[in-house]
């Protein structure tokens, strides 16, 4: 039966001419987007405060002189991802995607196609759940797009939990090829912008709502093996952004990123202050990185110094120096996150120290779903606040 009825199809065609398919041209315009580079350095003021989210904006708009094939996607936020600079700038390359997340990362997908553009998505770090699953296919696809967040933790305050995003870095950690920027103040964002932009993969930068102080000189190039030493408010203590040479990938084996050189900071947390005497080394990343320099205020009235770090990217996180500044402090780390415990940066510090002999790792988190109040309230009740640090840190030393 079959046979005959290809038999009659056959039969009912009227020329045997063969039809060959035209192959596309290709006139499309050859572009480069390789090697995007800020136009100009910072220019932030140390003391002077700014909100990351703000930070990003402007170091967007800043990028989008030094190419044209930046764009820019929010998704009906850009009054408070600051994207709305971006728009102000380059009208004709911001997409207004209103809310509709997933559509927004996959018009995102869809634009850095065939390496035609450098796009940016911006949105509350809370509202890319809802865009997981395009997130999690375009990682799949090897897309090559950069995600902000902003908004994250209990520090944006009276909105509420519906709004603070605390679940943002597990989710974003677990996506294969991703790359987690936590800048801390306006220099380290536009720097992570910057890498972003020249990065491969799925970048997600993660930006706060408080202004805090500039803590970073506007000439902090973050080169590997360079260390960077400036005047600390404690005596005998450095305030430094220390990078070694050696790249450790974190335990989980997260390769580095394959479009940087070897002169950027990827993978390198920032020693912020040091001394020869620390007891206790604190991680703490945004917000909690404040807190952490607070808390070392308050420890030094009784004579307690401690080591800060700034990992600057979660992922990936640097093994080697994290090791090396625990051994240095008796084993001792205290992590200290805006974000839930499950996922995050206590998380990603226990896995690059598993195993390792003496070293004990204490994890302050957000431990349960939170309320609308002010931020320095809401710090306090979850047990991040530069109190609970000094807490932590006297615990461990009276330990000892």
């Amino acid at each position: 039966m079959a046979e005959q009825i290809i038999q009659e199809i056959y039969s009912q065609i009227q020329s045997k001419k063969k039809i060959l398919a035209t192959p596309p041209q290709e006139d499309a315009p050859s572009v480069d987007i390789a090697n995007i580079r800020m136009p100009s350095l910072p220019s932030y003021k140390v003391g002077d405060k700014i909100a990351t989210r703000k930070a990003y904006g402007q170091a967007l708009a800043k990028l989008g002189h030094a190419s044209d094939r930046i764009i820019a996607l929010d998704g009906d936020t850009k009054n408070s991802t600051f994207s709305e600079i971006f728009k102000k700038e380059h009208p004709d390359r911001f997409i207004e995607c209103y809310i509709a997340e997933q559509n927004m990362v996959s018009i995102a997908v869809g634009c850095a196609t065939r390496n035609r553009t450098v796009p940016f998505c911006s949105t509350f770090a809370a509202f890319f759940t809802r865009a997981f699953d395009q997130i999690r296919m375009a990682a799949i696809s090897e897309s090559n797009i950069n995600l902000c967040g902003s908004h994250c933790g209990v520090s944006i305050g009276e909105d509420g939990p519906s709004q603070m995003a605390l679940e943002d870095l597990a989710m974003f950690r677990s996506v294969p090829t991703s790359t987690v920027f936590y800048p801390s103040d306006g220099v380290a964002t536009e720097k992570a912008v910057e890498l972003a932009a020249n990065t491969k993969g799925i970048c997600f930068i993660r930006t706060s709502r408080p202004e805090n102080a500039i803590i970073y000189n506007n000439n902090e190039d973050f080169q590997v093996g360079q260390a960077k030493v400036s005047a600390s408010h404690a005596p005998g203590a450095h305030r430094a952004a220390w990078t070694l040479p050696a790249v450790t990938p974190s335990s989980q084996g997260t390769p580095c990123p394959r479009a940087l050189s070897l002169t950027h900071p990827l993978c390198h947390p920032q020693v912020v202050l040091k001394s020869k005497d620390d007891q206790v080394t604190v991680i703490g990343a945004g917000v909690t990185l404040h807190e952490a320099l607070a808390a070392a205020e308050l420890l030094k009235k009784e004579k307690i110094n401690i080591r800060v770090l700034d990992p600057f990217t979660i992922k990936p996180l640097d093994r080697k120096l994290i090791l090396d500044s625990a051994r240095a402090t008796k084993g001792r780390i205290v992590t200290v996150e805006d974000h839930y415990y499950e996922g995050g940066i206590g998380e990603a510090v226990s896995s690059a120290v598993v195993g390792e002999p003496g070293i004990t790792v204490t994890h302050l988190a957000v431990n349960r779903v939170p309320r609308s109040g002010k931020p320095a309230e809401l710090l306090k009740m979850f047990g991040i606040d530069k109190d609970a640090i000094a807490q932590a840190v006297r615990g461990l030393i009276t330990k000892a």
